[in-house]
């Protein structure tokens, strides 16, 4: 969900614009912008992301990458900010 967004029917790629909420199973995920990538199977939050799973923790970040392929997360920050990450164990 997000105030605009835009998909490309033929490469399936997606970007969320404003207010993004993005719920997956037990996942959420909450920026400014989103977008994916089904070419580059990535996904980029990016401007105040807050994202949470029941079974693995939060983080707060300015700036989040998903590569699905490789199932690698990058989190930064904008500044001299510190990206804050709570994991369950």
């Amino acid at each position: 969900v997000s105030d605009t967004g835009l998909y490309n029917n033929v490469t399936f790629d997606m970007n969320f614009n404003g207010n993004v909420e993005a719920d997956y199973l037990t996942h959420t995920l909450n920026s400014d912008l989103l977008s994916y990538s089904n070419t580059d199977a990535k996904l980029i939050a990016t401007g105040n992301v807050r994202g949470e799973s029941i079974e693995k923790g939060e983080f707060i970040a300015d700036n989040v990458e998903y590569d699905l392929a490789g199932k690698v997360l990058k989190f930064s920050m904008f500044g001299s900010k510190q990206v804050n990450v709570k994991i369950k164990k």
